[in-house]
């Protein structure tokens, strides 16, 4: 009997020592699974539309600007606006004194006289050189005429001058005949009509340069006539808008008026800036310059006032730049409350690739392993499944997938550099 106690005693002793030691080391064997896996994030493929942008830095302008002049000098009366003023189309800006330009009104008026008085003589002249190379013309008619006559006579007298003499010697024709016959022959009296005739042509060319001359002179005198309607015209423009209007709405953006001081016809005296619309220009590469269409709606930040403002497409260069062989374009922005000044700097993003209905996950969730695009897509039991990806589209946050994913697929997305095939994973979501 106290053999048997004493083993049991033996026995019981082993066991308060034993089942701690066994309980320790399951309780080991748990934490070594536990350590084993690793927790990951792990996202839904998602059917979405994506969408991909450049950016392009460019500057802000006015939409229109309008400089104005005085159509001639003279002083100015009042001036009504300031630099920054908004003024609408019609509204007087200006006024100008209209004491000189009065006189200038007569003077020109004068001038006018004085020019059509000019065209009148020159048209007179006209006539007159007319007249003359009529009369020129008759004279050589008649001189043509009378050498053509003697001529005819010459030849003959030359030709039977022989024939006079033998008659003479038989006493049918009288000395008389024969002696005239003898002054018909002479060279002299031919020359004398060829010079007769050569004055007369002369006479007829100098006639015909008075006409060529008569015509320049109504030609000039007819400028003449048209500088002097023009400079009434403008004179009496001037007097009719001594009060100088707005031709368009917009800011008064220069002003270079003093009252009582003459203003130059020469020179700016305001300038007005359509403000209401903005155009922003920036230049695109000729692999960027197919993606844009005229019309297409644009984001662009102005970053004076931290604000992103919807812009249209406006211009397209056909042909770049020769220095920069860049593509020029204009964007238009509605610039309502004036926020945008002309000067500032502009961020203009435009889409380069637009997607729809493309299966997309989280970029982080690619990994490239030799070469190939991969993701791991979670398929329970703390596995996940290394699979080769085709990539589309990515616009810096999700990535499309054109092969190797479906729609609904759990894929890791955060920790996968961490894992592999065999990797034991605990996958917390991040989409729920």
């Amino acid at each position: 009997m106290k053999k048997i106690i004493g083993v049991l005693i033996v026995l019981a002793i082993l066991a308060v020592i034993a089942v701690p030691r066994v309980t320790e080391l399951l309780n080991n064997e748990s934490i070594k699974e536990e350590v084993a896996k690793i927790t990951v994030s792990g996202e839904e493929a998602k059917v979405e539309s994506i969408i991909t942008h450049y950016e392009l830095i460019g500057n802000t302008f006015s939409n229109k600007t309008v400089p104005l002049m005085p159509s001639i000098p003279a002083e100015v009366l009042s001036i009504n606006v300031k630099v920054g003023d908004y003024v609408n189309e019609g509204d007087i800006l200006f006024t100008l004194s209209g004491e000189n330009i009065e006189g200038q009104v007569t003077q020109a008026e004068l001038g006018v006289e004085q020019a059509t008085a000019a065209l009148n003589q020159a048209n007179v002249g006209i006539k007159n050189a007319n007249a003359g190379i009529k009369s020129a013309q008759l004279g050589v008619d008649m001189a043509k005429s009378n050498y053509e006559m003697n001529l005819n006579s010459y030849n003959f007298s030359v030709d039977n001058l022989a024939k006079y003499e033998e008659l003479y010697k038989e006493g049918i024709v009288s000395e008389m005949e024969v002696e005239q016959m003898r002054l018909q022959t002479n060279p002299e009296t031919l020359e004398l009509l060829e010079k007769q005739l050569e004055q007369a042509e002369q006479g007829l060319s100098q006639a015909q340069l008075g006409v060529e001359q008569a015509n320049s002179g109504y030609a000039q005198a007819n400028v003449g006539v048209k500088q002097a309607n023009e400079g009434l015209e403008t004179a009496t423009e001037a007097i009719e808008n001594l009060e100088v209007t707005a031709p368009v709405s917009g800011y008064i953006t220069a002003q270079n008026l003093t009252e009582n001081v003459m203003a130059s016809n020469a020179s700016v005296a305001m300038m007005i800036d359509e403000l209401r619309l903005i155009k922003v220009s920036a230049n695109v590469t000729a692999n960027q310059v197919g993606s844009i269409i005229i019309g297409d709606k644009v984001d662009v930040y102005i970053s004076a006032n931290n604000v992103t403002y919807v812009g249209v497409v406006e211009t397209i260069n056909l042909t770049a730049d020769t220095r920069t062989m860049l593509y020029p374009i204009t964007i238009i922005v509605e610039n309502k409350n004036i926020e945008i000044k002309p000067g500032m700097f502009a961020t203009v993003k435009i889409v380069e690739d637009a997607v729809k209905d493309a299966i997309v996950v989280p970029t982080q969730a690619v990994v490239i392993r030799d070469g190939i695009s991969i993701v791991f897509i979670y398929e329970g039991n703390n596995k996940a499944i290394k699979t080769e990806v085709t990539i589309g589209v990515e616009d810096g946050y999700r990535t499309q997938i054109l092969s190797g994913v479906n729609e609904g697929d759990i894929i890791i997305t955060n920790g996968v550099g961490l894992i592999d095939e065999d990797t034991m994973i605990e996958v917390v979501r991040g989409d729920e």
